[in-house]
């Protein structure tokens, strides 16, 4: 584990901010990213998950989930949703 020197609150709700520079060179995008989080005797360690199989619509990462290329991963609700927001500009 690399030191950075770095450090942050925590806030009354649990939230710390990872700074933006470790972001960048962890390859954490500004896009939503599903990281687990553990602990290790007094340490939080936080991982991004690899082939994360969420879907980009609702988050949710589920065994129906279908992959359908270029990073677009739905849900059966996602999918709904996102052809029931086709549909609507389609008709306009």
């Amino acid at each position: 584990m690399k030191n950075t020197g770095m450090i942050r609150q925590l806030d009354s709700l649990g939230r710390v901010v990872i700074p933006a520079e470790m972001r960048k060179n962890l390859s954490f995008e500004d896009a939503i990213v599903n990281v687990s989080i553990d602990y290790k005797e007094e340490a939080i360690v936080i991982e991004k998950l690899k082939n994360d199989k969420s879907c980009i619509i609702t988050r949710e990462n589920t065994k129906s989930n279908r992959d359908y290329g270029n990073g677009i991963v739905l849900s059966e609700r996602g999918a709904r949703i996102l052809l029931n927001e086709i549909e609507k500009k389609l008709s306009n």
